[in-house]
């Protein structure tokens, strides 16, 4: 108890209140100017000014700079005890806090230095047992040996009784006989070990044996257990092999994150785990040296991923399978990259960056050379401009055969383009474009190539040359033999981004007779994800959040449609996007994650040799406050009017029944049908996320304070009065 009564709070040791800078001091106006902004006119640290890649933190977020330097003056005794105690706030160690919260650099300094004391203490109990089986492994024999030696024994004992008992014409041995016969049993491995620990022998009891033998052959295991001694929760364990894992537990197998750490080469992994594999988000440091971070399926690199290897060169892209396939970017120790499509952990097509800074090769890859035709663009020293000279290698000697030396060239473009196996044996077929792509150089032709829609159309061919039945035609092992390009799209903003493709596929089927289409075009596009925001109130109908824009092939700004509104979500399952940064913070909705949400409409494919459209629907549904539900319309329409840049997209709430008669959209009106009869067969959670809490009314304003120095001075002329008259 503090001097006046009230409760004192804990006071965090000092390694803590690094972590928790804002425990022991919420109230403090220290540290008032990290929130303030800072002027950054002059980025001269010099004079006070904050480098151009400075990062502001919050003041609850761990000081973790500070942290590995108050570590690093530690001698190795004292961190040891202290990396052993737990976070009075959370309690967890230090190294289980650093785990759950992905601060991977922290976790690879602790582990690098402390190894093994920064799992376990050497001092307990289940270690010191441990490290003596260690210790004696050379000498102990394994179970198996004492149990056949045993065994050997016992049919050397048998036989010889036998021959006795022949001996003695078929009579009974005599007693002194057989126990003349009685040797010692060979003690098993478990009870050598639990000899040498005789100072424990009084706190085991009679179970000394039994925890001497689970500590051999299962390792230690500190942390919570079910009633029937499944690991579950938080737990770290030293494994008979020596490795050690702290993190979470789900039904005895590593399952959420964790950290493992492998003596032996030095190896250390810290991220998410699934059924005791590497899945989900994490970090490898292999003995090498060479580090990953990124995404994990099922043990292995898939997703998007950086690879650091050991001598300095990097690779920052997808994988599959421990492989570099997909786009990405690798770059060598002498400064040159390629940019581009990796097939199976060769680059295949893209962009080759010269060590000099500046000259390009644009074009197609085989076994790390150019191959087909290309593009050099080359950059005429510090100046702005450049100019490109496209060419050919030939396929005798690989020599750059090379056109004309302009800006822009009359060689008609033209490259090979990876594909699945065929049926034919190809894995390559060519790609140019066609008679309404006029001007397009080579450059736009390789951008294609690496247009993701299009890598994506690519892979599913692996399901065109099986039998399919196409429009009421029966098409049998059908395989591409070349791609015309016959449009391409950029967008407006950006004009490096392809927004759309048109492609002519040339196929054939398995006597090599061309195969007509009833559309004989593919239109490539990006993946969409669109959102359902449905918003309930009790005894009100359910509303969704439509956007309204233009449309993308519409003659005017007339010409608009209402749909639900498109997002984007990352590989950490996080949700991004226009509707996420203006409606979320408006409406107080939880935007941000797809754990708020549920998976309406899965993603929704057509045929390849239809196109590559994929859309697919999430909901986000939750209970509001009648109060919200009767301002939805109106703070929606002040999004517009209170931006100050013209909005291309507005938003406004429609009934849910009213959905399917507004919106021309196909998705949105499927999403609603959707909705409406899952709703009604009671198929379909009444909300995602816990119900919305009435806003917090503000405060009342206080009454103004009374002046009081009219008082004072009446009183001051009182009592001069008052002493004049005396």
């Amino acid at each position: 108890m503090s001097d006046d009564g009230s409760e004192a709070g804990v006071e965090l040791p000092q390694m803590w209140q690094l972590i928790h800078p804002t425990y022991n001091h919420a109230d403090s106006e220290e540290d008032d100017t990290d929130d303030e902004e800072v002027d950054m006119t002059s980025n001269d640290t010099a004079h006070g000014g904050r480098p151009a890649d400075y990062v502001k933190l919050k003041k609850s977020a761990p000081r973790l700079g500070q942290l590995i330097r108050f570590l690093n003056d530690m001698e190795e005794e004292d961190l040891q005890g202290m990396l052993l105690e737990k976070d009075p706030v959370t309690q967890q160690t230090l190294l289980q806090w650093a785990t759950l919260n992905n601060h991977f650099m922290l976790v690879e300094y602790i582990v690098k230095r402390m190894k093994r004391a920064a799992f376990f203490d050497a001092e307990s109990i289940e270690v010191v047992v441990y490290d003596r089986w260690a210790e004696m492994s050379l000498e102990l024999p394994t179970a198996a040996e004492v149990a056949e030696r045993q065994k050997q024994r016992e049919n050397e004992k048998a036989k010889r009784l036998a021959e006795r008992a022949m001996a003695n014409g078929g009579g009974d041995i005599d007693e002194d006989e057989e126990s003349e016969e009685e040797e010692a049993v060979e003690p098993m491995p478990e009870e050598l070990v639990y000899d040498t620990l005789e100072d424990y022998h009084s706190e085991w009891g009679d179970g000394g044996v039994g925890v001497v033998k689970r500590i051999g052959e299962l390792g230690v295991y500190v942390g919570p257990r079910l009633l029937d001694g499944t690991k579950q929760g938080l737990g770290q364990t030293l494994f008979p092999s020596g490795d050690c894992y702290t993190g979470e537990y789900k039904e005895n197998q590593r399952d959420g994150r964790g950290v493992y750490w492998w003596p032996k080469g030095g190896a250390l992994y810290c991220g998410e785990w699934f059924r005791n594999m590497r899945h989900g988000y994490g970090r490898m440091v292999y003995p090498d040296g060479s580090r990953y971070i990124g995404w994990w399926v099922h043990g292995k690199r898939s997703g998007k991923g950086r690879y650091v290897y050991a001598d300095g060169s990097s690779y920052d892209g997808a994988w599959v399978k421990d492989d570099k396939h997909g786009g990405g970017t690798y770059h060598l120790l002498d400064g040159s990259s390629f940019i581009g499509t990796f097939h199976h952990n060769e680059f295949v097509s893209g962009e080759w960056r010269l060590a000099s800074g500046t000259v390009r090769y644009i074009g197609n890859f085989e076994k790390g050379a150019p191959v087909g035709a290309g593009v050099y663009v080359h950059r005429c020293g510090l100046k702005a401009g450049t100019f490109q000279q496209e060419g050919t290698y030939s396929t005798e000697d690989k020599a750059w055969v090379p056109s004309m030396l302009k800006v822009t060239t009359r060689m008609v473009p033209h490259m090979e383009l990876v594909v699945p196996p065929q049926p034919s044996g190809l894995t390559r077929v060519p790609m140019e474009f066609g008679p309404g792509c006029t001007g397009c150089t080579m450059a736009d032709l390789i951008k294609v190539a690496n247009y993701a829609p299009l890598l994506r159309w690519v892979a599913s061919l692996a399901s065109a040359a099986k039998d399919v039945v196409v429009g009421g035609v029966e098409l049998k092992g059908v395989e591409l033999r070349g791609v015309e390009v016959q449009s391409m799209r950029y967008d407006d903003a950006n004009p490096d981004i392809i927004t759309e493709v048109t492609i002519l596929p040339i196929l054939v089927d398995r006597v090599g007779k061309r195969v007509h289409l009833p559309s004989e075009s593919v239109t490539l596009k990006p993946s969409v994800t669109r959102l359902m925001i449905l918003l309930e109130a009790p005894g009100a109908q359910p509303v969704v959040v439509l956007e309204k824009s233009l449309q993308s092939s519409s003659p005017d700004e007339r010409h608009q449609q209402s749909r639900l509104p498109a997002v984007r979500i990352s590989e950490d399952l996080s949700v991004s996007g226009d509707v996420v940064d203006a409606v979320g913070p408006t409406l107080r909705l939880q935007l941000t994650s797809t754990k708020f949400m549920a998976l309406l409409l899965p993603a929704m494919r057509c045929h390849p040799m239809h196109g590559n459209a994929e859309e697919s629907v999430w909901m986000y549904a939750q209970e509001v406050p009648r109060e919200t539900m009767a301002q939805l319309q109106y703070k929606l329409q002040q999004l517009s009017a209170e931006s100050r840049e013209p909005m291309t997209t507005t938003y406004m709430a429609v009934p849910l029944s009213d959905v399917t008669a507004i919106s021309t959209d196909a998705m949105t009106a499927m999403a609603a049908a959707n909705v409406q009869q899952r709703r009604a067969a009671q198929l379909l959670p009444s909300a995602t996320v816990a119900p919305q809490r009435a806003p917090t009314p503000p405060p009342p304003t206080l009454e103004p304070r009374p002046e009081l120095q009219p008082l004072y001075d009446a009183k001051a002329r009182r009592d001069e009065a008052e002493e004049e008259e005396e």
